[in-house]
């Protein structure tokens, strides 16, 4: 059997079980995981800012296009 994805942190190549941990090192683990939580949520804000950039863009140059002004 698998453990879980949360059952378990891998470091420098080494898997450690979080329950046989001391408080403050679950803790570090905590942290960790909603760190890397928060690392992908900007990460897909960046990604849909750029895709509405690039879709405002796209107009403009569309609506200058009709103006004659491109």
């Amino acid at each position: 059997m698998q453990p879980h994805d949360e059952d378990v942190i891998s470091i420098d190549g080494f898997t450690y079980h979080v329950h046989l941990l001391t408080e403050q090192q679950q803790k570090h683990v905590s942290d960790i995981r909603r760190s890397d939580a928060l690392i992908d949520h900007h990460r897909f804000s960046v990604h849909v800012t750029n895709l509405y950039k690039t879709r405002l863009l796209d107009e403009l140059g569309e609506m200058l296009k009709e103006d004659g002004k491109k």
